[in-house]
């Protein structure tokens, strides 16, 4: 099952687009849901994380642009693919910075969209294999896969563990053992002392915050503000030139 949004104020244009999404699926024998949206606040209207797979959402619109749309989006949800589509370069600095997969400029291609699928379902699968955190909480043993924490946080004897899913949990496991696990995963840094945060969560350094999506702010020592957003920066940098050079393999 493959879930697909396409956003773009031009019908005449997504027409092709969903010519291709429907043959791709049908030649990878996929169950496919596809729905279309001729403003992005028709998108936002009902969105909760996790409903699509992959949004190809088109920069200029009447009303919020693609890229104001896909910054309310990565506010609560890190996972779904954004492929954007326009006329222009202009804002593809802009659209890597909110981690999109794929910037490309109209009329789609057929092989284009075919190779940005192949690479997304890969991804898919890479995801179901993702380590583990084996924790013990409230006499439970719970396996939180690392590419869903946001954070860890000591808190007196206990640690607190957020989730992309929005829940908290707290083991008496000491934060420099979580640490000593987490941080084996370039995608772990620590922010001060007693705080890890998963970098795929950043949304932006301001001040003495460093601020993670689903409206969650850890402080950081205004000190260390500049040097953890370069981290963080090349950490993307990185992540995006990796992704990239998969797609042209």
């Amino acid at each position: 099952m493959i879930n697909i949004a396409i956003v773009d104020d031009i019908p005449g244009e997504t027409l092709p687009l969903k010519e291709y999404l429907n043959e791709y699926a049908s030649v990878n024998r996929l169950e496919l849901t596809l729905d279309s949206f001729e403003r992005a606040e028709e998108l936002l209207k009902d969105y909760r994380p996790f409903r699509y797979t992959v949004i190809f959402m088109d920069i200029y619109m009447d009303g919020m642009t693609g890229v104001e749309a896909a910054k309310r989006i990565r506010q609560t949800d890190s996972d779904t693919f954004l492929v954007f589509f326009t006329n222009s370069l202009e804002y593809m600095p802009e659209a890597f910075s909110l981690h999109a997969f794929e910037y490309m400029e109209k009329p789609v291609k057929r092989d284009r969209i075919f190779a940005v699928l192949d690479d997304i379902l890969k991804l898919e699968t890479d995801r179901s294999s993702s380590p583990l955190l084996e924790v013990l909480c409230s006499r439970k043993e719970l396996n939180l896969p690392f590419d869903d924490i946001i954070f860890v946080r000591s808190d007196g004897n206990y640690q607190e563990i957020g989730c992309k899913n929005g829940k908290t949990h707290r083991t008496r496991i000491r934060f420099s053992d979580i640490s000593a696990i987490l941080t084996k995963d370039p995608r772990f840094l620590r922010i001060i002392r007693g705080i890890l945060v998963n970098m795929d969560y950043i949304v932006r350094f301001r001040d003495n915050v460093c601020c993670l999506q689903g409206d969650i702010n850890m402080p950081i020592k205004l000190k260390d503000s500049e040097a953890l957003e370069r981290i963080w920066r090349n950490y993307i940098f990185q992540k995006i030139r990796r992704e990239h050079r998969g797609t042209d393999l």
